[in-house]
């Protein structure tokens, strides 16, 4: 398990929709927060929630913006080649990932906390800038 002390930031510009995503509230059994599921193919999405959640992202050639001052308690990553940035003030509890050659975008210059307990995939990379 590796703890990192992070903030993330980076800019999203640009909007691509070729195929379809849904962010969708899913009642939750396991627990008492909400979960968001992002899936598509080639689809730009930002996610702003304003109590903690869990989040699935699955798809292929996904860009996914995590605006700051988002609380995430699991992130689950599958899919492959996704893009994914983290603004600053984002919290991650626990963060899987099984999907392959995905990027994670973070800014090193302000602090946070992720913890990345499940890299399974293969070529998935974090950025720090």
């Amino acid at each position: 398990m590796y703890k990192l002390l992070l903030i993330f930031a980076l800019g999203l510009t640009g909007c691509d929709s070729s195929s379809d995503s849904t962010t969708q509230p899913v009642t939750n059994t396991d627990n008492t927060y909400k979960t968001v599921n992002i899936t598509g193919i080639g689809t730009t999405t930002t996610i702003n929630e304003t109590d903690k959640f869990d989040l699935n992202i699955e798809g292929i050639g996904n860009t996914i913006t995590i605006e700051r001052y988002n609380d995430i308690a699991t992130l689950n990553l599958t899919g492959n080649n996704n893009q994914i940035t983290f603004e600053r003030t984002t919290d991650v509890d626990t963060f899987n990932i099984t999907g392959n050659d995905n990027t994670i975008f973070v800014d090193a210059s302000i602090t946070s906390s992720v913890t990345i307990t499940n890299n399974t995939g293969s070529g998935n990379q974090i950025i720090v800038q």
